[in-house]
Order: structure tokens, then sequence, then C-alpha cells
């Protein structure tokens, strides 16, 4: 089974995946000094990378990810259970690793999915 997914479509399980919760606020002194926060909302950040991946393997991916926002089908360890929410994609990055007879083998591959 599949990590990952986004609008239906299975990646390859990541190296490494990390799931933060993000609250987003806005904070202010009051006359008193004390500091007043009110939580707007609560937004999840998945950051991922792979080790290794074939050239077929990065061009699903970076197919998948090239609108402005997708369905992205996550593990979520609040819930121990699937998720599916609304993300966006931040900055990605790819490095190669080797040519050979004409193929590409890529290392480093990493970006961070963002909940809308």
């Amino acid at each position: 089974m599949s990590l990952i997914k986004v609008n239906g479509v299975a990646f390859p399980n990541p190296s490494s995946y990390k799931v933060g919760v993000m609250d987003i606020s806005k904070a202010e002194r009051n006359a008193n000094g004390r500091m007043v926060i009110d939580i707007i909302a609560t937004k999840v950040k998945l950051e991922m990378s792979w080790n290794y991946l074939t050239e077929q393997q990065l061009s699903k991916i970076l197919t998948a990810i090239k609108g402005n926002t997708f369905n992205v089908e996550y593990l979520d360890p609040r819930t121990n259970s699937r998720q599916t929410r609304l993300f966006y994609v931040g900055d990605r990055q790819a490095g190669m690793y080797s040519y050979c007879k004409g193929k590409p083998l890529w290392t480093d591959i990493g970006f961070n999915f963002i909940e809308v």
C-alpha cells in the first residue's frame, strides 16, 4: 500500500516522511503587556524525501503535483488513519545521482505539501 496518493495516483513510499501540525495564529500584546493569541486554524505540513527514484517514478510524481492544489491521501499519526485533504506543494528539488546508458538515476528528491 502506498503511503501517499495525490488525486488517486500512488507514489513510491518516501525514504523520509514527517507530519507537522502548524497553528496559524494572530498574536498581540494587550495594554498590560500580556500576550493574547488567537488560533485561526490548524494545518498539516507533510515533509517527504526519496533517496533514489528512476526517471519514470520522478516524472510520475512531478506530473501529479503540477497543479495549484490537489487532494492528498496520507497517514495521519494523530488519528492513526488515512486522511484526505487539500494541499499545495512547496519548492521541489531533485539531484542526479548518475547518468548511465542514457538513463538518469535521481537522488535527494524532496518537497513539502502544505494544507490549504
